[in-house]
């Protein structure tokens, strides 16, 4: 696979990236502005679930678009709210998100063999 078409693969979803964005930047502002953590690391699992299900091919994708998004929201706007102490701590949704991708990607598999096995009676 030359570069040319690894890139075509990874960017042809077009929709997809654009919800991923819109979920991880909307994620990160409810987490910049809550005074707890656990609305942030469901939204990240609950959309990385929607995604990978909705394009289970390079899940990965949809972890770091979603988990790279309150870095980048913080680093742009230099509001580094609770993060101000410890900066790293930025990239604690990788985790959520990875979680809900493998999730994502098991019930798409799932859903799959179901409709194969239904199809066959």
């Amino acid at each position: 696979m030359s570069v040319e078409q690894l890139i075509s693969r990874v960017f042809d979803d077009l929709p997809v990236w654009a919800a991923g964005l819109g979920f991880g930047m909307m994620s990160a502002y409810i987490d910049l502005h809550s005074a707890n953590r656990r609305p942030y690391v469901v939204l990240l699992c609950s959309f990385a679930l929607i995604l990978a299900s909705w394009q289970p091919r390079a899940a990965w994708r949809w972890v770091l678009t979603l988990a790279l998004s309150l870095p980048v929201l913080v680093v742009v706007t230099n509001s580094w709210g609770p993060y101000a102490v410890d900066r790293f701590d930025v990239f604690y949704g990788i985790v959520p998100a990875a979680i809900g991708a493998m999730a994502g990607v098991i019930a798409r598999r799932l859903s799959g063999k179901l409709r194969h096995r239904s199809a066959g009676h």
